[in-house]
């Protein structure tokens, strides 16, 4: 119930705008029918909701291996480029180092034959002869002439007289 004059003194007396709904529903065999088609679709909705729910969770489950896998790969990529940046970095100090030497023999060169005779062959490219040649075994006969020239000398020894203190 309500009034427009909730201040009135007479609240039993007078009612003013007095509203009142009521609603009936008829039951019929067709809206039986309909309650259980209804029911059968809920049914049938549970179950695509709860496959959909299945999948779902499967595909989470992928994603987050995947997500795992991918930020495996990075940490292995960054570690590669690391290596691959210190390997750079070996390679250009080696090449460096090879240019160095190339330029380097000919002062090592330069050093070496400072105070060497001219005709001197010993730079870092030298090969020496290309052939050997064998000298054989014993005298020849200009070696048995210098032997028979040569006389051994004498030798004069002196004796130095010490003194003893005694």
């Amino acid at each position: 119930m309500s009034s427009d004059d909730p201040e009135s003194k007479d609240d039993g007396k007078v009612m003013k705008n007095l509203v009142a709904f009521g609603a009936r529903k008829e039951e019929s065999s067709e809206s039986s029918n309909s309650d259980v088609d209804t029911d059968e679709e809920e049914y049938h909705s549970r179950e695509q909701n709860e496959e959909l729910a299945e999948e779902l969770a499967a595909v989470n489950e992928k994603n987050e291996s995947l997500e795992q896998e991918v930020f495996k790969l990075r940490e292995v990529a960054t570690g590669k480029q690391e290596r691959t940046m210190m390997l750079e970095c070996n390679l250009a100090e080696n090449h460096k180092r090879i240019r160095m030497l190339n330029s380097g023999t000919k002062d090592l060169d330069k050093i070496l034959s400072m105070g060497q005779p001219a005709k001197a062959n010993w730079e870092l490219g030298y090969r020496g002869a290309e052939s050997t040649a064998y000298i054989r075994r014993g005298c020849h006969s200009s070696c048995k002439e210098a032997h028979e020239k040569v006389k051994p000398k004498k030798f004069v020894r002196k004796y130095v007289e010490t003194y003893d203190k005694e």
